[in-house]
């Protein structure tokens, strides 16, 4: 018999049995999403790494699997704006990653978005794969901002229109 451990929550190989005298010129590969399979070995911290089942072999073989954790990228596009120093360049499967705003003079921050046009937050422990993420601005040229204030008004006439005993104000934009 074949007795396969530390699986890691891939599906375990359906070769379970090898002929006695015969083995196996091959083992079987598995899967786990965010992780490298590495390859089979004769304990769970030992150095022998195993190929095959060879022909003279009698007994039942336990075989561990050995993983390595795969390190994804995050690529940030802000155009002509500046990613936050928080935002981490890189994530694994474990990760938890929460996005911080980047920054545009004269712009505000609208999100991230991925690839598809989805709104990204934060990623998830689970998340797989090197994502690219896309800052979204929206102007604040819409934005008033008075030019005086009431303590130290500015007076011109092309700024101000009387209307009776009321003023109005005419502030720029932009």
């Amino acid at each position: 018999a074949v007795i396969y451990h530390n699986l890691q929550g891939a599906v375990s190989p359906t070769i379970t049995q090898y002929a006695e005298h015969e083995g196996l010129a091959t083992l079987p590969e598995v899967s786990v999403d965010g992780y490298q399979f590495m390859g089979w070995y004769t304990e769970q911290n030992g150095d022998i790494r195993v190929t095959e089942i060879l022909k003279d072999s009698t007994q039942d073989v336990e075989l561990w699997a050995r993983w390595e954790i795969v390190e994804y990228t995050i690529t940030y596009d802000c155009g002509k704006g500046t990613n936050a120093p928080s935002n981490v360049p890189t994530y694994t499967v474990n990760d938890i990653v929460i996005l911080s705003d980047a920054s545009l003079a004269g712009y505000l921050f609208n999100g991230w978005t991925d690839e598809d046009g989805n709104t990204v937050t934060r990623l998830t422990r689970g998340t797989t794969g090197n994502i690219v993420l896309t800052a979204n601005w929206k102007t604040n040229r819409s934005l008033a901002h008075p030019i005086a204030t009431l303590t130290n008004p500015l007076y011109e006439p092309e700024m101000m229109v009387q209307y009776g005993d009321e003023y109005s104000f005419i502030y720029y934009l932009g």
